[in-house]
């Protein structure tokens, strides 16, 4: 797929790129979340913040609005503040994470499929 775009009541869009992770509990609103991404559980990403393509929000941060989490980067925190560089190991697991997710979601739904 090509992302995923929807609009918010206030006219502002949600992309979502490909291959992103985002945790259970997490809210993601009137943002751009580029492809590879990671986010963690409970985290909030806020209106026209901008995730960078293989960065990662950790789990219950808050990305305040307009921020940019630059590409490479693990952000943390409340609000979310840049902690540290990823490596090329961690950004390469984005990939696996995204389609073993993806893989889980077929099984279930195959399992209940009624």
């Amino acid at each position: 797929p090509n992302g995923d775009y929807r609009e918010t009541g206030g006219g502002m869009a949600t992309h979502i790129g490909d291959e992103v992770t985002v945790g259970h509990m997490a809210v993601i609103h009137a943002c751009r979340v580029e492809s590879r991404c990671f986010i963690g559980m409970r985290a909030v990403v806020m209106d026209e913040a901008k995730v960078e393509r293989e960065a990662m929000v950790a789990a219950g941060a808050l990305v305040s609005p307009g921020k940019v989490v630059k590409s490479g980067q693990l952000w943390a925190g409340m609000p979310a503040k840049h902690r540290r560089d990823l490596s090329r190991e961690e950004m390469n697991h984005f990939t696996y994470s995204a389609k073993h997710y993806a893989r889980l979601a077929a099984q279930y739904l195959a399992r209940n499929d009624d």
